[in-house]
């Protein structure tokens, strides 16, 4: 597992635990790792919204980084109140 730089400007760093489980941190939170399958297609649309996608965008932008971004967005909404 190897640690990856999300966002210098806040230190946040994810690591991928498996392919829908994610731990995301930064400089101001604790670990938090993110299943993105206890979240409906719903709640996961929910949280990607507010950076103006749809879950769909995120499929077609991101491909196989899809999961991640959707963790990244559920993390920043949830635990790092990025907006």
């Amino acid at each position: 597992m190897k640690e990856q730089v999300t966002d210098p400007s806040v230190g946040q760093k994810c690591i991928q635990i498996n392919e829908t489980t994610f731990k995301y941190w930064d400089d101001n939170t604790d670990p938090e790792v993110i299943d993105i399958t206890t979240y409906t297609p719903e709640e996961q649309a929910e949280f990607v919204a507010p950076f103006g996608h749809t879950l769909e965008d995120v499929d077609r932008i991101y491909g196989n980084s899809a999961n991640q971004i959707i963790a990244e967005c559920i993390f920043e909404m949830q635990y790092a109140n990025a907006i």
